[in-house]
């Protein structure tokens, strides 16, 4: 198949070019115009330039191909209220349904969000019948995320699209050029992290996500939703493994000095005084805090996820933790990233 990647240069798009062409598809990638496509380089694609926002670019984009892929979307979380991100997120979820509708494409693979349903315990993590419980966080990145989803399975359910949607819990691994979800681990190989939140969230290997968006061009319910997520754990827990594979690849990657860490969760009041100190940060400053007080919040919360059904779904197996993180630490090395504590 030939298929239309939007937000082809990111963490995950960029996993998920690759598991397209190691399947033998034919890639398009629309990438915004002026944007570093350094993660596409060298690869047997076409590129288009363009933005959401523009649909006669998307449109244009869209001519031809048989499934689109729609992985463009902002995570700006600063400031909690934007126009921009509601329009990214929003808007361009309803132009890629335009553009997917006049080309008629057998498959819309939309790349949604886990935080999109009501999440759980460690005992009941949350799942895909658990509803939006998001707007107490008072984010337009999460309830944008969560319109842009209803948006895809509405166009479903009219029959207007072949659409599902695939729903991500935290990624990590190679090809994180921002960097974003790899921030954590570089601060933490970095030694800039002084505890945990008293929180937690899942995880999942970005490589796999990209693989059940493959096996999406091929299988799955039309109309459904399934949260990517392989394992849930909370910060401390997540932050010891990072400490702990930093310094076994110590040598390896340049941090021949790097120390395993145990990591401790702070006082919840402590994470929402840093937090609420950001914010005003970044009020005075116009500057995007390191962590916002609703930043703060969520980590002080337990967003637990079950990637049971994608699992049955798409056939996946979930790759460890840990070899996600040594993953990304290596293509990290590789790269320049990483800088001795």
């Amino acid at each position: 198949m030939k298929i239309l990647v939007t937000g082809a240069d990111g963490l995950l798009g960029s996993n998920i070019v690759r598991a397209l062409l190691g399947a033998g598809h034919r890639v398009r990638a629309f990438v915004q115009p002026g944007r570093d496509a350094s993660t596409l380089a060298g690869l047997d694609i076409e590129l288009a330039r363009g933005d959401l926002l523009d649909r006669s670019s998307l449109h244009q984009a869209a001519e031809g191909v048989d499934a689109i892929v729609h992985a463009a979307a902002s995570t700006s979380v600063w400031p909690a209220r934007s126009e921009l991100v509601r329009r990214i997120n929003i808007d361009g979820t309803k132009a890629a349904l335009d553009a997917a509708k006049i080309a008629q494409v057998r498959r819309f693979v939309h790349i949604g969000s886990a935080a999109a349903f009501g999440p759980g315990t460690l005992e009941s993590p949350g799942d895909e019948t658990r509803p939006y419980a998001g707007l107490r966080w008072k984010l337009d990145y999460i309830d944008s995320k969560a319109s842009g989803q209803a948006l895809v399975l509405d166009a479903a359910r009219k029959g207007d699209v072949p659409a599902l949607v695939l729903a991500p819990t935290f990624m990590l691994g190679p090809w994180d050029s921002g960097p974003s979800s790899g921030k954590m681990l570089l601060s933490v190989a970095a030694d800039r992290v002084p505890g945990a939140s008293p929180g937690g969230k899942c995880y999942v290997a970005v490589r796999d996500a990209a693989r059940c968006v493959l096996r999406a061009m091929e299988t799955g319910e039309i109309g459904e939703s399934y949260i990517v997520g392989a394992r849930n754990m909370n910060y401390a827990e997540a932050f010891t493994l990072i400490s702990s594979a930093a310094a076994s690849l110590g040598p390896k990657i340049g941090l021949a000095g790097c120390r395993a860490r145990t990591y401790r969760p702070l006082p919840k009041a402590a994470v929402l005084a840093a937090g609420a100190a950001g914010s005003v940060y970044g009020a005075l400053t116009g500057k995007a805090p390191q962590v916002s007080y609703a930043m703060a919040r969520i980590a002080c919360s337990c967003e637990y996820y079950s990637g049971a059904r994608a699992a049955r779904a798409f056939g996946i197996e979930w790759t460890p933790i840990e070899s996600a993180v040594e993953e990304a630490f290596l293509w990290f090395a590789e790269r320049g990233y990483l800088k001795h504590p």
